[in-house]
């Protein structure tokens, strides 16, 4: 199932695709800016990257065309969710230097997986405060709450447009406590994720 759809303030323009793949067998993905792919069920492996796929950690994929081999091995069914991403349109601007690619890289990272503030200081060679401060020079907000609200957006479009049940889609988007998430997804939509109907 293929389905695109407008996500929130930041992350617009962005596609998801619901894949379900009932034999062994090689998928070509294609995406012209960058993606977030999530394993639900089964093996997946991307030998051009050398990238083995696992349910416990989503995977960033650059544009371009990406072919992902497809293993069943114990499972009946091989699940994955792709998240296009417009870059453009999440980072406004094209990075100018090396400090900003790696900044850049790392917001991109944080959205697909739960890094701390800290983590993300270390990953881009800057203290916490001058990162916190850099972060909100680019967005305006606290990266915590920025960050939460991306998650958050992926977490809808995922309830709005595709079968996961919700407490895969709080796994997926980072949130290891569901009731947390629950809580959390109704004070940002104002309806709890049970409320939202596949369409």
């Amino acid at each position: 199932m293929i389905s695109g759809f407008n996500c929130g303030d930041v992350l617009r323009n962005v596609t998801i695709e619901h894949r379900q793949i009932k034999y062994n067998r090689d998928i070509e993905i294609t995406t012209e800016s960058c993606c977030i792919l999530y394993l639900i069920s089964g093996r997946c492996c991307i030998p051009k990257s050398d990238i083995t796929l696992t349910s416990a950690s989503p995977t960033i994929l650059d544009a371009g065309r990406h072919t992902v081999q497809c293993r069943l091995g114990g499972d009946a069914i091989v699940e994955i969710v792709v998240v296009h991403i417009n870059r453009e349109r999440l980072f406004h601007t094209a990075p100018q230097c090396r400090e900003q690619q790696r900044f850049e890289a790392a917001v991109l990272r944080a959205i697909a997986t739960s890094v701390s503030v800290d983590d993300l200081a270390s990953v881009c060679c800057l203290s916490v405060s001058t990162f916190k401060r850099r972060f909100f020079d680019y967005y305006g907000t606290p990266p915590h709450r920025w960050l939460l609200w991306r998650r958050l957006e992926i977490a809808e479009a995922m309830l709005r447009h595709t079968t996961i049940p919700t407490f895969v889609v709080a796994h997926l988007c980072g949130f290891i406590n569901v009731s947390h998430f629950i809580a959390t997804f109704k004070r940002r939509y104002n309806v709890t994720p049970s409320r939202i109907s596949p369409q």
